[in-house]
Parts: structure tokens; sequence; C-alpha cells
């Protein structure tokens, strides 16, 4: 597998740990980093297929988006109100 596949699988799937062989410019840590890319991707995904069907938006409700939105940060949102 290469490195770009490796990298892909990680951004979607949560579960799959931060690619090896990522740095930053700064020293900080890039998984941190790699968590705030992976959210940003998968908040973006979600409003663009809410944006694409606003039917299926509908059906599930604006909560339903916004736990998703949680469910891809990896936060739980009980008790968030949503």
């Amino acid at each position: 597998m290469n490195s770009q596949t490796t990298f892909a699988q990680a951004l979607l799937n949560p579960d799959l740990p931060c690619p090896g062989g990522l740095t930053s410019w700064n020293g900080s840590d890039p998984a941190q980093r790699f968590a705030v890319y992976r959210n940003n991707v998968m908040v973006s995904l979600i409003d663009a297929l809410a944006d694409s069907y606003p039917g299926l938006q509908e059906l599930v409700g604006e909560g339903c988006r916004h736990q998703r939105q949680y469910v891809a940060a990896g936060i739980s949102c009980v008790g968030r109100g949503h």
C-alpha cells in the first residue's frame, strides 16, 4: 500500500492511527494536527452531503447532522444538547 492510500484511509477512518512519517514545521504533535484535519474533512463531507440532498437532511434532521460531526471528531455528544 502506498503512502497516499494509507493517508486517505486514515483520514476517513477515525479508528486508524495517524499515518507514520508526518512531521510539523513547529514541532507540534503530528497526530493532534492530523486529528484536526480529519475532523475538518469529515465535517466538510457531512455538509456537502446535507447540501446535495436536502430531502435527506429533512428526514434525519439538523440534530443528526451535528451528531455526525461529533462522531467524526470522536467526541461524545451526550449532554451537549444535540
